[in-house]
């Protein structure tokens, strides 16, 4: 087994390769804005040069290079981590620690989400298949963001033309002619023979009909012009193109074939997931093209906000799995629609066709003044950086347990986490003071996928969590970094975390499951939306449950009042300004907003129909009946395996079997879901013993001989 405190503590401790950039740059964050007059703007001419003083772009440049080379690392690191999952996924190992799904073990284990490891695995298998995108992406010429577009699409027989295409193209184009792709519409990459044209993907007999003239080169394109074909359908080198300033090779061919192996490119197989998954964003958002997600938001009282989310874990209980946002405001608005009293307007159009995009809006207006919008000519190119003692991870997987496998991605995600916090600082700094601006990137979002080759969403994400930090609570910043702490565990930490409490949230993320730490957060938001609760509260006490206390507190009474649709309301809302925020696709979006105008009276604010809404749901879901065994109703209607995810398919588990005279009482059962019940409890994969509900001990990835991977009280660690 590998020396895995030797492997993280070398990974680590690379202070020249990982500087604190965020130190040296925020210490003067607003020094270069006294050059020049308040609110105005640096001038650019089309080669990128600025009128302003040299401090601001050369600083830009210096903070522009740590990033480069921390995005970099952080690339290595994911690469190498897509060939572990592989081996996980591949020999589902997963369930030899006990866990149901790929889901809640990187859930559980390395805090990030399963679809976003599973699809950077796809990614690197694909890339086996596919030489040229394999070394044109270890050469630098093209970044994780067009591999993340390209592998899912691209096939041996089109790998050339897209790779030209994306070689001659801006990443948003690149998008663009991948979305296509998908819809059926003709690609670049389509084109048969050696013959198809970088820029345009038309070939050239084709080509020379439609355009109708004669090209100025044997080699050039006859529907764009550009001299970009190469002899033989090779990449032609610098000096034979001239639109076409990026080559794979020193002398414009593709470099030696087995280099690829050294950097541990060959694992995995489809794309369309972005680290947005990383970072608690929803990964359907704009699958359907017809039907985008929007962000929906409503400001509502504090007791309507605690009534949202109670809907959010009684809609789970009913369907059997953890429904998200968008799915709960659906079933909410369905419900309000079947209702008597709810008189419904014609239907109307989307609200997202008469909305202007304010971000493509600005792309196209800084593109218009600089000339550019996804950086200047002149930027040098990003280096190729590497930690050469984290490659040792993904020697002899092959012969690697499902211990080691495990072992292995946790130093890996910890490396990933030390990398993310200190690019984090970095990428606050190009936000705060617009240095993208300075190398010709109209966006943050922009500048992390053309230039970092990392995804916008999760550029973002990492800013929101070094501001919030540094607003709220350093320490949990700092316990990230450590890798004390998980990305998921720290997301959900920030609606509630502060300076006062710092200490005991950070401990409580550390001693309990994810899913204890998220019902831990929804209780303490509960409790800041009580009428005399304070905003700022501590985490529960452990031995406190908190679902039912939740349950608890909602007033039926105050309940069967809001959704009378005679009564005034006013009275129960002494406090409105809690936001809802939830992303949902736009016919999600007509069909709520059609059902808060059905309900809503005269002059009624819209915040009073949609909590009347949220009292009707909530009614109605409770009258329906409950399962017979109450042991079921004890146990919150899931699984009580710890960090399982799952809510159907529930048995209940004779914790002192009863084929050994185990009696029947509700100390003695536990909920259990079918899979861990059948293929996990009775094959030795999980242990458990103790009187339920709250003196239950489990044991998970249980092998003869040896000390269990986990062993918790509930929810509580007693050995991680």
């Amino acid at each position: 087994m590998l020396d895995a405190a030797a492997i993280l503590q070398a990974a680590t401790s690379q202070p020249n390769r990982i500087p604190m950039a965020g130190a040296s740059i925020a210490a003067e964050r607003c020094a270069w804005r006294s050059d020049r007059e308040p609110g105005a703007r640096p001038a650019f001419d089309r080669t990128g040069r600025t009128s302003t003083p040299v401090g601001p772009r050369a600083e830009a440049e210096k903070a522009d290079a740590e990033a480069c080379e921390a995005a970099a690392l952080e690339v290595h690191c994911r690469l190498i981590q897509a060939q572990i999952v592989t081996q996980l996924v591949t020999r589902e190992h997963w369930r030899r620690l006990g866990f149901r799904s790929l889901h809640d073990f990187t859930a559980e284990r390395l805090g990030v989400t399963g679809h976003s490891v599973q699809e950077d695995a796809r990614i690197v298998t694909a890339l086996a298949a596919l030489p040229l995108l394999r070394q044109a992406f270890v050469s630098r010429a093209i970044h994780w963001t067009h591999l993340r577009s390209l592998a899912g699409i691209t096939t041996p027989a089109t790998e050339r033309g897209w790779l030209r295409f994306a070689l001659t193209s801006t990443t948003r184009r690149l998008a663009e002619a991948v979305k296509g792709k998908r819809r059926g519409a003709r690609a670049p990459g389509d084109e048969e023979g050696p013959d198809a044209c970088a820029s345009c993907g038309a070939g050239s007999e084709a080509a020379a009909a439609a355009a109708g003239r004669e090209t100025t080169s044997p080699n050039a394109c006859a529907s764009c012009g550009a001299a970009n074909r190469g002899a033989e359908g090779a990449i032609s080198s610098p000096d034979a193109c001239a639109s076409c300033a990026t080559n794979l090779g020193g002398a414009g061919e593709i470099p030696n074939a087995n280099a690829c192996e050294s950097c541990g490119g060959a694992s995995s197989a489809e794309t369309r997931a972005c680290e947005s998954a990383e970072s608690g964003g929803s990964t359907t958002a704009g699958d359907d093209p017809d039907d985008p997600f929007v962000r929906w938001v409503i400001t509502v009282s504090r007791d309507g906000r605690k009534l949202w989310r109670m809907l959010g874990d009684l809609a789970s209980r009913m369907s059997g799995a953890d429904v998200p946002a968008n799915r709960v405001a659906e079933a909410v608005a369905a419900e309000a629609m079947s209702w008597p009293y709810c008189d419904p307007p014609s239907p109307q159009l989307p609200p997202h066709a008469a909305r202007a995009n304010r971000e493509q809006a600005f792309i196209r207006y800084f593109e218009a003044r600089f000339g550019t919008s996804e950086g200047f000519d002149g930027l040098r190119p990003p280096p190729n950086a590497r930690i050469g003692k984290l490659d040792r991870l993904a020697e002899n997987l092959a012969e690697a347990d499902a211990y080691e496998i495990d072992n292995r991605l946790r130093i890996v995600r910890k490396t990933m986490q030390r990398i993310d916090g200190q690019l984090s600082a970095i990428l606050r700094t190009f936000a705060d003071r617009k240095l993208h601006h300075l190398l010709g990137f109209a966006n943050l979002r922009l500048y992390a996928e053309a230039r970092l080759g990392i995804c916008g969403s999760k550029a973002r994400a990492l800013v929101r969590l070094e501001r919030e930090c540094q607003r709220k609570s350093p320490l949990l910043l700092d316990a990230y970094r450590n890798g004390r702490v998980t990305w998921l565990a720290s997301t959900a930490l920030l609606p509630v975390i502060s300076r006062r409490h710092e200490h005991a949230w950070v401990e409580r993320a550390e001693s309990v499951t994810l899913r204890r730490l998220t019902a831990d957060v929804s209780w303490a938001l509960d409790r800041a939306d009580d009428r005399r609760g304070d905003f700022l509260q501590p985490p529960p006490p452990l031995d406190l449950d908190v679902t039912a206390d939740a349950m608890a507190r909602i007033d039926e009474a105050e309940v069967q009042m809001r959704a009378q649709t005679t009564s005034d309301i006013g009275s129960f809302s002494r406090r409105v300004g809690a936001r809802i925020s939830i992303a949902i696709p736009t016919s999600v979006v007509s069909l709520l907003e059609d059902a808060i105008e059905g309900c809503r009276r005269a002059i009624e604010p819209r915040w009073r129909a949609f909590e009347r809404i949220l009292a009707h749901a909530y009614l109605t879901w409770m009258s329906l009946p409950e399962h017979k065994n109450p042991v079921f109703a004890r146990d919150s209607y899931r699984c009580q395996v710890p960090g399982c995810s799952r809510r159907g398919m529930l048995h209940a588990h004779h914790v002192w079997y009863r084929s050994h005279g185990g009696p029947d009482f509700t100390w003695n059962l536990a909920t259990v879901c079918n899979d861990h019940h059948r293929e996990y409890i009775h094959r030795g994969y999980i242990r458990v013993e103790g009187c339920a509900p709250d003196g239950l001990v489990w044991e998970l990835g249980c092998r003869p001989g040896q000390e269990p991977v986990m062993r918790l009280r509930g929810d509580v660690y007693l050995r991680k």
